[in-house]
């Protein structure tokens, strides 16, 4: 492949795979939205995993660089 075809296949790996990141954003942010959180639902949090994985699973979707996506399906190593 050329450089630009070299670009073009990572900028297309990009969107697609800040797409999905989006898609998973917004279904996490929903499921935190429909659950209700309050001081019982924190102190639970010791006892329920799916709890556990919803809180962490948010942030890490949110801010976690599209890059280390990209380079895990193409199977680049940073």
């Amino acid at each position: 492949m050329s450089s630009i075809q070299d670009r073009l296949f990572l900028i297309t790996q990009l969107v697609k795979v800040t797409e999905k990141e989006a898609r998973y954003l917004t279904r996490t942010a929903n499921r935190l939205n429909e659950l209700n959180i309050n001081l019982s639902w924190v102190e639970s949090l010791d006892n329920n995993d799916l709890h556990i994985d919803v809180l962490i699973d948010y942030p890490i979707r949110q801010y976690t660089p599209p890059i280390f996506a990209i380079a895990k399906e193409t199977g680049i190593q940073l």
